[in-house]
């Protein structure tokens, strides 16, 4: 599972034939939470996987009253590593909340 040090993120919403509606918000860190699966046998023996959660990424340390008064919904998320100063970029979905200064964004 990687982790990532920021001092922000920038979700933004990308449209065809108009300008992205982009916010920036403080945050601490970034970790890649992987998916979680389930598996179930069938009578015949025939073993079936299926997608209990989406692979994602947890921004920690944000402010969730910022991000949840936004009228769209955030198709990328962006950030700089403060340890490597590379910038990351992820393809995202949607957000599910996750305590009161987290969110859960899963990835495309």
């Amino acid at each position: 599972m990687a982790s990532w040090d920021v001092a922000e993120i920038t979700v933004e919403a990308h449209y065809i034939g108009n300008d992205p509606d982009t916010l920036t918000l403080p945050c601490k860190l970034v970790l890649e939470v992987p998916g979680v699966y389930e598996h179930k046998v069938a009578a015949d023996g025939t073993v079936m996987r299926s997608e209990a959660e989406p692979p994602s990424l947890l921004a920690k340390g944000i402010d969730l009253r910022v991000l949840d008064a936004i009228g769209w919904e955030p198709n990328l998320l962006s950030f700089k590593d403060s340890r490597t100063g590379e910038r990351r970029e992820f393809q995202i979905v949607r957000r599910y909340t996750q305590e009161p200064s987290a969110a859960k964004f899963a990835l495309r």
